[in-house]
This record gives structure tokens, C-alpha cells and sequence, in this order.
């Protein structure tokens, strides 16, 4: 329930409340307005912490690896192309060890069928 149901709560109630109870609905009225204003704040420390994130990773991953494909490959490489390959690279690399451990069950399964290489194996190699 939000800020607005905890109000529209109270004002439901509040005529038929004794005055003890009024004093306790006023103050959670109070601590559920406090409690958004430190969520405010707890999101503006992330945003920080979020922020850093993004400089440490730009200064000493991607601009490193951009210099690394501009010396490789020249200037005409987009600018991006450092952080496709980062985000790439992982993906890549786990679904071909993925299909290497496939590729591995298969031939266990059945080596009297005579392939070298598993048909997904051979579908990877190929489009790399």
C-alpha cells in the first residue's frame, strides 16, 4: 500500500478513532512519509555508486580496449565497437564452451557414427 492508501486509511477511520489511536495513525502517517524520504535518499546514494560503476568501466575497460581496436583495425571502427565486443565476448565464449561440453556428450552417446565434430560444432566454427 502506498503513501496515498496509508492517507485515504485514516481519514476512513478517523472519526470513529478514540484519541489514542489518532495519536499512533498520525504517527505511522508520519514514519511512512520519513520512510519515502529515505528511499529518496538511499536513490541518490545508488546513483552515485551506479555513477562510479560507469566511470571505472569506461576508464579502464572500455577506453583501453577502443585504443586496443584502433590500433588494430584504424580509424574507421565505430565507436561502440570496444563495448559490443565486451558485452560479445562473454556470450560467445559460454556458448561455445556450452556446445563443446554438447558436443562432447554427443560423441560419448554415439561414436559409431564417425563425425569429427558434432553438428553444432560445426555450425559455430563456421559462422566464427
Amino acid at each position: 500500500m502506498g503513501l496515498r492508501g496509508d492517507i485515504e486509511g485514516v481519514t476512513s477511520v478517523w472519526r470513529s478513532s478514540p484519541w489514542r489511536y489518532r495519536v499512533l495513525l498520525v504517527l505511522s502517517l508520519v514514519l511512512a512519509s520519513g520512510s519515502i524520504a529515505s528511499l529518496s535518499e538511499t536513490v541518490a546514494k545508488w546513483k552515485g555508486f551506479i555513477l562510479d560503476g560507469v566511470t571505472f568501466y569506461r576508464t579502464y575497460v572500455s577506453k583501453p580496449t577502443n585504443e586496443f581496436f584502433l590500433s588494430l583495425l584504424g580509424p574507421n571502427i565505430p565507436p561502440g565497437i570496444a563495448d559490443a565486443v565486451i558485452l560479445l565476448a562473454p556470450l560467445v565464449s559460454a556458448n561455445m564452451r556450452l556446445a563443446l561440453y554438447r558436443g562432447a556428450n554427443i560423441r560419448a552417446r554415439a561414436p559409431a557414427t564417425g563425425m569429427l565434430l558434432s553438428p553444432i560444432l560445426l555450425f559455430i566454427f563456421l559462422v566464427m
